[in-house]
């Protein structure tokens, strides 16, 4: 019960610092394109249910303590790194789907994430529908 309230809070968050459009990605034309790992999807055999171009730990570009965790097996956790350079789960968000613009995750796909990969920094930008998304946030690869 402690962690679906502190997801909610997290929610919450996520609501109350959306921004107004401008960027190059328009959420109005943004249309899920399947997740390119489910056998059903027209994709999975080119990739064989391995495409994960984000896999790996990142790092906040605005906030070294703040790493998000993406694992081989689709898992995606929040994690806070401690001044000793130890690890602290900060949440578990649960498996996630993806193809090559976007990834979505918790109840029935709830999250949605657009993200690119350019020179070795992952930005993503929250969209939970028409018209309402975040900024782009910077993460480089870390590894500790």
């Amino acid at each position: 019960m402690k962690k679906f309230l502190y997801f909610i809070f997290i929610c919450s968050l996520c609501v109350g610092f959306a921004a107004c459009g401008g960027d190059d990605d328009n959420p109005e034309n943004f249309v899920w394109g399947g997740d390119w790992n489910d056998p059903n999807d027209s994709h999975y055999e080119k990739y064989q249910g391995k495409y994960n171009p984000i896999e790996g730990d990142w790092k906040n570009i605005d906030d070294a303590s703040d790493i998000l965790r993406f694992s081989s097996d689709r898992m995606m956790y929040s994690l806070t790194l401690k001044p000793n350079g130890n690890y602290e789960t900060a949440m578990h968000l649960g498996k996630y789907e993806i193809n090559n613009k976007a990834f979505r995750y918790g109840p029935e796909g709830f999250m949605t994430q657009l993200y690119k990969i350019e020179n070795n920094v992952l930005s993503i930008k929250l969209v939970f529908k028409e018209g309402d998304e975040q900024k782009w946030r910077g993460y480089t690869r870390f590894n500790k």
